[in-house]
């Protein structure tokens, strides 16, 4: 090492230090080999385990052994050059293309459209996430007199044994209706219990039962007996979610962050199609064909 001239400074971790600054030099035959502290740094944070020291000598020495293949040609190799070749793409492209194509780059239409394809995450009514348990004839309102009295008093018990007793969650309260099966299938009737999707004020739910499901406003509160045409409901309030109305140009920041990605895809597409226009791609796809036909 003492032929090189080989001199290290420490270069401690826990103190910030400009990337330029040089904390390894050495005399090559071709002029001098430095290692910069932004470059330490960097190998470092792969090596946590190893000195600074260490690290920048073996930067060092590796920048010698480059150069010491450089002047034996080796740098001219087909594989040196291929790797030379794919180490520099994500370089061309964190530094060239993704330096032009920020999110300041996507064009008003490409947001706008964007913002209509997806409207319903920006202007949408107040939504209630509810469970249910309704007491039924096939999942219909019994037609019988006396057998919908019969529902509509199992429902009321569902009702009053909730309220005495709030369920602890979604589970506990599907529970109550496996507590009442027995005393409904006794007169043919079934106790359902179901996970609704969230629902808007009007236009999903049947009007009596949304109307109902609207009045709770804390989660685990429960309806007194609802009735509909498809029985006797007893209602808990899972969640409310606020109703939302974001104008587009209330929406364009967030927009630029989720429609970035395809905005590149799109454009990294139409820049390697550029480049192959440039340079005169041809792909003979005879023989790439004719070797799959041959793939075990």
């Amino acid at each position: 090492m003492n032929s090189w001239l080989l001199a290290i400074l420490l270069w401690p971790l826990s103190e910030p230090m400009p990337p330029e600054t040089v904390v390894a030099r050495a005399k090559g035959p071709n002029g001098e080999v430095v290692v910069t502290a932004g470059r330490l740094e960097k190998f470092a944070r792969a090596h946590p385990e190893r000195a600074p020291r260490d690290l920048a000598q073996e930067l060092l020495v590796l920048e010698l052994l480059a150069v010491e293949a450089a002047a034996r040609g080796l740098d001219q190799n087909a594989e040196v050059r291929a790797a030379i070749a794919a180490s520099s793409v994500p370089r061309l492209v964190k530094t060239v293309f993704e330096g032009t194509h920020d999110e300041a780059a996507i064009p008003k239409e490409m947001l706008r459209k964007a913002y209509e394809q997806n409207k319903t995450f920006f202007v949408r009514p107040e939504l209630v996430v509810a469970d249910h348990i309704f007491v039924s004839q096939d999942k219909k309102r019994p037609q019988d007199p006396a057998l919908d009295q019969e529902a509509r008093r199992i429902a009321a018990e569902l009702a009053e044994a909730a309220l005495k007793t709030p369920p602890a969650d979604r589970e506990a309260f599907r529970a109550l209706a496996e507590s009442h099966s027995a005393d409904a299938e006794r007169f043919g009737l079934k106790v359902h219990a179901e996970v609704l999707p969230a629902f808007p004020r009007h236009g999903r739910m049947v009007e009596s039962f949304s109307a109902a499901a609207f009045t709770l406003t804390r989660p685990g509160e429960i309806s007194a007996p609802v009735e509909s045409e498809f029985g006797h409901h007893v209602i808990r309030l899972h969640e409310r979610t606020p109703a939302i109305n974001q104008s587009f140009e209330d929406a364009e920041a967030e927009l630029r962050k989720r429609v970035l990605p395809d905005f590149r895809r799109q454009a990294f597409r139409e820049w390697t199609d550029a480049l192959g226009d440039r340079y005169g791609t041809v792909m003979n796809v005879g023989p790439l064909e004719a070797s799959e036909s041959l793939a075990p």
